[in-house]
């Protein structure tokens, strides 16, 4: 299909898409609600073999404008959308996720901030995330604030990272002679350096545009390994492109601040989905960087600490096959395992006692590591509480278990410690914080 009168419209609306025809569907429904935009639709399809291609004709002809552009092999989304984005004819271009739905006033606000600031070459906001988006919704914009970001402040936008996080509006000379889509990378990052490079970029601190929160979404991959190698390599491209506008010793730097924002998003991922191990992962990787401070350490040992190490337990009883966790019947290991049962299915727990034998395919659970005592039973597959606790410690802060009726607790037993629990941290209420926020 084939659009004509490219001049006549001034947005170019250009949709990525790859096996997700119900999201399209409801996609496509929204942008039919406008009425108020003049603008032609540029459909990439990363070759769908579900029925995408059904709902284009359902909806192709319901478009004044509506270009739809079929690869007859998986190129990847980035080679797809620098293609829709070649494709584009209007003055302005937004690249739309299927996902998404933007908001009709949004577009018709970033429209005219670039009308009216010809040295500003894009313009992104925040957005919505929720399990249900609405067709037809939209928002106001009279009370809206405006981040204004300088052409060739790069310091500024490292800063403010989160900006990153989004397609921007675009001047289309401005992506089509200067800007590309980059394989290997999420390349939002190195896009909005490039355009930095070229005019000003203008953020909206309001949300413009309701994001379908689903299980293919890419944040729901964010604790993967490609995913991280992903944002590195977004971080790596667009600092290598802007290394002659920089101080040379403020790369590092630059490069430590953003990864700070990727890590402590992907902990707070894994402390949603209850992936301790995974979470704590992060956190180490933070601290590898120096891009955290005490406060935030400290309040993730005393709230997360047991829960890491149960985590732990779980996973090494997993892993090793082991159906049978025989544990030593101290104070401490038996409210740790009453904590355990509820949460552990397919695992028997059974204290141990001194006629034991060593058998394969069980689990033993000690307060302690005790070599005397494991090589007396000849136990093998040992798990000592204690010590993997201590193995998980981010402070030097001394600490102290105490059991009650409600359970473990683990708290400090210094005042510098116990301190520190009582000021705040942005980071930890970050992690901590909902999905959504």
């Amino acid at each position: 299909m084939a659009i004509d009168n490219h001049n006549l419209v001034d947005i170019s609306i250009c949709i990525p898409t790859h096996n997700r025809a119900s999201l399209l569907k409801k996609c496509l429904s929204h942008l039919l609600t406008f009425s108020s935009v003049n603008f032609e639709i540029i459909l990439g399809d990363n070759a769908s073999s579900d029925n995408t291609n059904e709902v284009v004709s359902q909806f192709s002809n319901r478009f004044t404008h509506f270009t739809y552009h079929r690869h007859d092999i998986n190129i990847g989304f980035a080679r797809n959308m620098d293609s829709i984005l070649r494709l584009a004819g209007g003055e302005y271009i937004y690249i739309l996720s299927d996902d998404d739905m933007i908001f009709e006033n949004a577009l018709v606000l970033m429209k005219n901030i670039l009308d009216a600031n010809p040295t500003a070459v894009s313009v992104s906001g925040q957005y919505l995330s929720s399990e249900e988006t609405k067709i037809g919704l939209n928002e106001t914009y009279e009370d809206s604030q405006l981040l204004l970001f300088k052409q060739g402040d790069f310091i500024d936008l490292v800063n403010n990272f989160l900006v990153c996080d989004g397609h921007p509006f675009m001047r289309r000379s401005v992506f089509q002679q200067y800007c590309m889509y980059n394989e290997r990378s999420f390349c939002l990052t190195p896009l909005l350096f490039k355009l930095l490079s070229h005019g000003d970029i203008v953020y909206i601190q309001k949300p413009v545009f309701q994001h379908f929160r689903n299980t293919e979404s890419l944040t729901t991959s964010m604790t993967e390994h490609w995913f991280i190698d992903y944002v590195n390599a977004d971080i790596e491209v667009a600092l290598s492109g802007i290394m002659e506008h920089i101080p040379p010793d403020s790369t590092e730097t630059m490069r430590h601040r953003m990864l700070k924002i990727i890590y402590l998003q992907a902990a707070r991922m894994a402390r949603l989905s209850e992936d301790y191990v995974v979470m704590w992962h992060f956190i180490n990787r933070l601290r590898a960087i120096n891009e955290i401070d005490d406060e935030f350490l400290t309040k993730c040992e005393v709230v997360f600490l047991l829960q890491l190490t149960i985590n732990r337990v779980h996973r090494i009883a997993q892993d090793t096959g082991s159906n049978i966790i025989n544990y030593e019947a101290t104070p401490l290991i038996n409210k740790l395992v009453e904590i355990m049962k509820p949460t552990v299915n397919n695992i028997i727990f059974k204290p141990f006692n001194s006629d034991h034998v060593s058998i394969e395919g069980q689990l033993y659970l000690l307060q302690s590591y005790d070599n005397e005592f494991i090589s007396k039973y000849r136990l093998k597959n040992v798990i000592a509480f204690t010590d993997l606790l201590k193995s998980f410690r981010l402070t030097n802060h001394p600490i102290g278990i105490n059991t009650d009726t409600s359970g473990i607790k683990i708290y400090f037993t210094d005042k510098t410690g116990t301190d520190i629990l009582n000021t705040q941290s942005v980071s930890f209420d970050r992690l901590n914080s909902k999905y959504a926020d």
